[in-house]
């Protein structure tokens, strides 16, 4: 508890002496989504972004895939969330999406718009890189495509 608020009290004294309070700064974080990134690589031709904006212990999230060999694998915690984990390790899920779903002809589209209030610990585990997407589908239900989240300037 005492780790935590240490944490906190960092992060504002960080942003003020910025001179940006911390409810006006805003971090933001990218996920470039592919079957490459997967632990076990996965051949797909599927891709998607995900962009994260933390402001405060609010997370935004905004993105999309495409391209999936089959459905979206919804029996496995709606079958797109955040995971704890660094690259090539596996975690458990951290927070689970609220995606469009569009089926079109064999296309699998899905867009993203989220907001969520995250603890200090969850905020703690995105700044320091140990939080990735991941996209489950029927066919590859470990994953089809996964992505880490990376700060942007």
């Amino acid at each position: 508890m005492k780790a935590s608020l240490l944490r906190s009290f960092c992060f504002i004294l960080f942003f003020s002496f910025l001179g940006i309070s911390s409810t006006q700064a805003q971090l933001r974080f990218t996920a470039n989504l592919s079957g490459q990134n997967e632990v076990f690589p996965v051949a797909t031709l599927a891709s998607g972004t995900v962009t994260a904006y933390l402001s405060g212990q609010k997370l935004v999230l905004e993105g999309s895939f495409s391209g999936l060999t089959d459905e979206v694998a919804t029996n496995i915690l709606g079958g797109a969330h955040l995971h704890i984990g660094m690259a090539g390790q596996s975690g458990p899920v951290l927070i689970q999406f609220d995606w469009t779903w569009m089926q079109t002809e064999r296309c699998y589209d899905r867009s993203i718009k989220n907001i969520h209030t995250l603890t200090v610990a969850q905020m703690d585990f995105l700044t320091k890189r140990r939080i990735y997407v991941n996209v489950h589908s029927l066919r590859y239900t470990g994953g089809e495509i996964r992505g880490a989240t990376l700060a942007r300037c």
